[in-house]
């Protein structure tokens, strides 16, 4: 299939939680655990928050507005998706340059330019 012809046909999202041993910092403050939900469209994305308001955000609105679009119109498919969760749509994003990458038969790594080290 050529770029044009990638069309999502399903979202599946996978949250995961871990409970820190050692509390660490980031942009966000000071964590004890640990929250992600990785997005499969036969791409890989992934975007941490409060996990049940993003499995409900990706179930009522994300996934029902992604299926039948064009995996290629990421750009208008994030900006759509920013309106919304703006972490959710890095996700998508993720996972949509993911599957350009495959559909070119590169690596993503390929696709933003290639690897600086071995």
């Amino acid at each position: 299939k050529g770029m044009s012809d990638l069309k999502i046909a399903q979202v599946d999202t996978y949250p995961l939680f871990y409970q820190l041993t050692k509390p660490y910092g980031d942009a966000n403050g000071y964590k004890d655990s640990f929250g992600d939900i990785p997005i499969g469209i036969v791409g890989w994305g992934e975007c941490a928050d409060w996990l049940p308001a993003l499995q409900v955000g990706f179930d009522k609105r994300i996934t029902p507005f992604l299926i039948g679009k064009q995996a290629s119109d990421r750009l208008k498919l994030v900006r759509h998706i920013t309106t919304w969760h703006r972490r959710a749509a890095a996700a998508v994003s993720m996972a949509l340059m993911d599957i350009m990458a495959k559909s070119a038969g590169v690596s993503i790594c390929d696709l933003w330019g290639g690897k600086w080290r071995e």
